[in-house]
C-alpha cells in the first residue's frame, strides 16, 4: 500500500501540469529496466557471494529505501521554489537558487 501511494505521489504529483507525460514515460522506464536487468543482480549476488552477496543486496536495498526520502524532499523544495509559471525544465539556473 506505501509503495502504490509513494509511487503515485513520485509519478504524478512531482511532475508539471504541462510535462505528466515526460515524467510518466521517464518513470515507467524504471519498471523495465528492472524486469529486464533486475534478474541479474540478485543471482550474482547471492548465488556469487554466499552470505557475503546476501548482505550486499541487503545493504543496496537499504540504501535505495532511504535515499527515497531525501530526493523526494528535494524535488519538492526545488519544484516550490521555482516563481510560478515556470518548471524546472525552463529553469535555465539549475542547481541555483531562485
Amino acid at each position: 500500500m506505501l509503495h502504490g501511494a509513494g509511487s503515485w505521489e513520485i509519478g504524478f504529483g512531482l511532475a508539471p501540469a504541462d510535462k505528466q507525460g515526460q515524467y510518466q514515460g521517464f518513470y515507467g522506464t524504471g519498471t523495465a529496466v528492472a524486469r529486464t536487468v533486475g534478474p541479474l543482480l540478485p543471482t550474482t549476488l547471492v548465488l556469487g557471494g554466499g552470505v557475503v552477496g546476501w548482505l550486499l543486496l541487503g545493504a543496496l536495498f537499504l540504501a535505495a529505501a532511504l535515499a527515497m526520502t531525501p530526493a523526494v524532499r528535494w524535488s519538492q523544495e526545488r519544484r516550490a521554489s521555482l516563481p510560478t509559471g515556470k518548471t524546472a525544465s525552463t529553469d535555465k539556473t539549475v542547481g541555483a537558487s531562485t
